[in-house]
């Protein structure tokens, strides 16, 4: 063996009997909380401000209070709401996420409340997300991370939907009828949740009231993962939105002025699913509502992928405006109806 090598191997083995370094807590408190133990008095008054603090595997205890910020997210940190803000760090059994709640307030932000990237083994524990506005994922927006909710809610949030137009694109001379301008509604991707190659686990939580154009409660693709145990997705919304430009089209001869209509999204009011599985157990899918399929769930998947048991589908409607092609599914609309763990309704 050469000198270097065993060199390599005794400061290879000197680094494995060195002591590995503990998860730490740190402490988020409003300015106003009541204070009276030093843990909470050297914490933070933002909680953006201490997750960038945060390593891996650390956990922050979060005092109750209204927190108007948003966060990102880029390592794996567990975030507990339902302390006062004076308990001692063997006093964690006796937070209250109830009496002492924890909100994340998103107004006045045009983006995700919470962004996760790169974010595995993350986890909310008694914290209410509300009131994000973005262009996806309006609550939260988790792309290639793993995120596990307990015991939260994710309340009033809109994924938006924008136009995309391509206007002034020439004389158009080898087509019968073709419009200069031509608009399409892109966007509006999952009002609460949107994930892209994420696992999402919900127990016991509420998805309520939130709002987009696709997947107005959750929106997955991309090869993600979502599993719902014990939770409520409620009176969440996937809007169909259509709207009408003034335009030139040409034919072979002539150019003239018109008005005309592009639509874009309206599936998938509680749940959009693609390319994604989707596991729902013990909940409760009530009063969501799609312009086009899948008031409640809406799937694009192989049915080996999706398992709904002991669940319960109320008053999840479509709209059935006359100007719509509705293609069914208040419950659950899907292409196959071969499994024995979903219903599908055309």
């Amino acid at each position: 063996m050469s000198k270097i090598l065993r060199h390599v191997l005794i400061y290879a083995v000197a680094l494995t009997l060195l002591p590995q370094s503990e998860a730490g807590t740190l402490y988020v408190r409003k300015i106003d909380s009541p204070v009276s133990s030093t843990p909470w008095d050297n914490g933070f008054e933002r909680l953006s401000d201490a997750i960038q603090a945060s390593a891996v595997g650390d956990e922050i205890w979060i005092a109750s209070g209204t927190y108007h910020e948003t966060i990102s997210i880029g390592h794996g940190v567990s975030l507990y709401g339902g302390f006062i803000g004076n308990e001692e760090p063997d006093d964690f059994e006796l937070r209250d996420s109830k009496a002492n709640p924890v909100i994340i307030d998103g107004t006045g932000s045009d983006q995700s409340v919470i962004t996760l990237t790169n974010a595995n083994e993350t986890l909310f524990d008694g914290i209410t997300i509300r009131n994000g506005r973005s262009l996806s994922g309006g609550g939260i927006h988790c792309t290639t991370s793993g995120l596990t909710l307990v015991d939260c809610q994710v309340l009033n949030n809109e994924a938006f939907g924008i136009e995309d137009c391509e206007s002034d694109r020439g004389p158009w001379n080898y087509t019968p009828v073709n419009c200069h301008d031509g608009c399409i509604i892109q966007g509006g991707l999952g009002g609460g949740f949107y994930l892209e190659k994420s696992t999402l686990i919900l127990r016991s939580c509420e998805v309520t009231s939130n709002r987009g154009t696709v997947g107005g409660g959750i929106f997955a693709s991309d090869m993600s993962s979502v599993v719902i145990s014990d939770s409520t997705v409620s009176s969440n919304t996937a809007l169909s939105e259509c709207r009408s430009y003034y335009g030139t089209c040409c034919d072979y001869e002539s150019c003239w002025n018109s008005f005309y209509t592009a639509c874009g999204g309206g599936y998938g009011g509680g749940i959009f699913v693609s390319a994604s599985s989707l596991q729902i157990e013990e909940s409760r899918m009530d009063h969501n509502f799609a312009s086009f399929y899948g008031g409640g769930v809406a799937v694009n998947v192989n049915d080996e992928s999706i398992r709904i048991e002991d669940t319960s589908f109320n008053d999840n409607l479509l709209e059935g405006a006359p100007n719509l092609l509705i293609r069914g599914g208040g419950a659950v609309y899907c292409r196959s109806q071969s499994s024995s763990f979903i219903r599908c309704l055309f």
